[in-house]
């Protein structure tokens, strides 16, 4: 599953999937590092590669 890595409002980065990152709230996107990276979502714990080569986050949905 594809991941993304996002600063928090507490200034903290956490690794995301793409299903938990549509209910999160976060500051910006990370670019990954230069090599693709295994981890595990902090909320649902599911494997994801965030993948540098690859690297199209979704548009952030602004709030009013």
């Amino acid at each position: 599953m594809k991941g993304f890595i996002v600063r928090t409002k507490a200034n903290s980065f956490k690794v995301l999937c793409v299903e938990c990152l549509a209910k999160s709230e976060f500051e910006e996107y990370v670019k990954p590092w230069s090599t693709p990276i295994g981890s595990r979502c902090v909320k649902c714990q599911r494997r994801v590669l965030i993948n540098p080569a690859d690297y199209q986050p979704p548009a952030k949905e602004s709030k009013p």
